[in-house]
């Protein structure tokens, strides 16, 4: 199975040295470098959606080309603990589209529980719909736009398999804890819900530690 990602020059060390390092063998990397338009990288800052919007543009060229088969698409800031494919394909099921679940917004503000960075996409009209609409009409980031359009397809969560800290955390995310939860078991983590890279990494380090000290 082909997995799609994107990266700009702020990533190409989680690039390397997680997702690369730690990349199934039951994957075919399929990676772009993006021109950083953020002076920073730092999601939400200054040319932040510029970047997001481009990598909208990549996953509907993959979903285009791919026409008929499923892939991956994800973000550079994830580790992987084993083969992926058997499992995504099982839970995938008869569904155009299952995501990593982006965990526990507050009461008051909207859900937006389908995260756009790690999804696994039957390529067919109806995620190329999707991923044109997330395209035609952008704003902000993939987020956004993927919990905005995503009725236009069949989807669902992943299981926590795919994890992230936001689905044990919640809205408040990541800020140099320790002892939350982990699943058991783990396929892939996702290092979002904290800002700076160091965050990142340093929540990369503590969730590949815990996991190879079972």
């Amino acid at each position: 199975m082909k997995i799609y990602t994107v990266y700009s020059s702020s990533y190409v060390d989680l690039h390397t040295n997680y997702f690369l390092s730690s990349l199934p063998t039951d994957v075919t990397l399929q990676a772009k470098e993006l021109p950083q338009d953020s002076p920073s990288g730092k999601c939400w800052s200054e040319g932040y959606d510029i970047t997001e919007h481009k990598k909208i543009k990549y996953f509907k060229e993959a979903c285009e080309t791919n026409k008929g088969d499923i892939i991956i698409c994800c973000d550079a800031d994830i580790q992987f603990f084993g083969n992926i494919v058997e499992t995504l394909i099982t839970e995938l099921g008869d569904y155009d589209l299952a995501c990593q679940d982006d965990g526990f917004y507050p009461a008051e503000a909207h859900r937006l529980p389908l995260c756009a960075g790690f999804m696994v996409v039957r390529c067919n009209d109806r995620t190329i719909d999707l991923f044109t609409k997330m395209d035609e009409n952008f704003v902000t980031d993939s987020q956004l736009m993927l919990n905005t359009y995503r009725d236009v397809c069949q989807y669902k969560l992943l299981s926590n398999k795919f994890f992230s800290v936001g689905q044990v955390l919640g809205w408040r995310g990541w800020s140099g804890q320790k002892t939350f939860t982990i699943p058991n078991p783990i396929l892939v983590h996702h290092a979002n819900y904290t800002f700076g890279f160091d965050n990142k990494k340093k929540l990369l380090d503590i969730v590949k530690e815990r996991v190879e000290a079972r």
